[in-house]
């Protein structure tokens, strides 16, 4: 199983912006790389060495799409509560007309990582900061302000999330 999340998540829900790669979460296990590689290898740039040590590890790991050199972070799928959570909520969703529907993470899911990443990185990056306010601005009451609050006190970041919440107007 896998979905998109990251920076074409917050785009999705909030306001779109360029991005320099495609997070993608998946449960990749070392019996799937040897499948992955041989579906992957005529349009991907993908080591299988490369991948396997990733996997056993339980790093993202970079593919390249070799037609347009866009990088694709596979992300591991943790196995913490939130991230099965958010694996269990994502929504099949067409993200371009005219291409085949993915499953993205919810625009609460998306908001909640993208806080995470923002303390992660010292609380100091404008452009996390922005598709986070981007996302709340833009889905507004459609947000569920409940599971939000939830997982922020979980994950340690819901001063971070009230901030949001009052630096977009929601509060």
């Amino acid at each position: 199983m896998y979905y998109i999340g990251g920076s074409v998540s917050s785009s999705f829900h909030g306001i779109a912006r360029r991005t320099q790669d495609i997070d993608v979460i998946a449960d990749v296990q070392m019996h799937h790389v040897r499948l992955l590689v041989n579906m992957l290898q005529n349009d991907y740039y993908v080591d299988e060495q490369g991948l396997k040590d990733a996997v056993r590890r339980g790093l993202p790991y970079n593919v390249i799409f070799l037609n347009t050199m866009m990088k694709i972070d596979l992300m591991p799928l943790k196995r913490r509560p939130f991230t099965r959570e958010e694996e269990r909520r994502a929504q099949t969703q067409i993200l371009e007309s005219g291409t085949r529907a993915l499953r993205i993470a919810t625009a609460e899911d998306a908001v909640l990582t993208k806080l995470e990443w923002f303390q992660m990185g010292g609380r100091s990056s404008s452009r996390q900061w922005n598709d986070i306010l981007g996302m709340l601005k833009q889905q507004g009451t459609y947000l569920d302000l409940p599971y939000l609050t939830h997982w922020a006190d979980s994950l340690g970041i819901k001063d971070l999330l009230e901030k949001a919440l009052h630096d977009a107007g929601l509060q």
